[in-house]
């Protein structure tokens, strides 16, 4: 007997709103204190969750997501003037604001969520930035008091 295959249909449709939240996990610019992936993600789904929990309970947006781990890698040219390059693992928080359920969600209420998740995060793994994007927009949040061998030009006024 053929096998039937169900009828699917669009129910809900929206703008596509994505967002990314990527944050290192070593603390400063040395090697990580755990470089096993899997328990980095382990550890930030455990944080994202307990995140969650307490948005929700709260009557706050709160974002769906898919976690992974990877590598950055950049570069960089001090006072000396000689080339230097780097890499260390980070986690990414990325999702889309769901057609079925965020609807209602207005941008700046995610993105405060979003601002949220990643202090949450960057306290978490020692950092003193963290790096967002909602949409066509990115960000980069940095921890007052704080700052990094290359600083972040100020921002411009709106």
């Amino acid at each position: 007997m053929p096998h039937h295959q169900p009828h699917w249909r669009r129910v809900n449709t929206a703008p596509h709103r994505p967002f990314r939240i990527t944050v290192g996990t070593s603390s400063g610019y040395g090697q990580s204190s755990d470089s096993n992936p899997g328990r980095i993600v382990e550890r930030t789904i455990a944080a994202v969750e307990q995140w969650q929990a307490g948005r929700a309970s709260s009557g706050l947006a709160y974002l769906p997501g898919v976690i992974s781990s990877g590598t950055v890698v950049y570069a960089w040219v001090p006072l000396e003037g000689i080339p230097q390059t780097r890499h260390e693992p980070v986690v990414q928080y990325t999702g889309i604001l769901s057609p079925a359920h965020d609807t209602h969600l207005r941008d700046e209420q995610a993105q405060e969520a979003l601002d949220d998740l990643a202090r949450t995060l960057g306290t978490m793994y020692d950092q003193t930035r963290v790096y967002c994007e909602f949409g066509a927009q990115a960000w980069v949040l940095e921890q007052d008091g704080h700052t990094t061998s290359r600083p972040a030009p100020p921002l411009a006024d709106s």
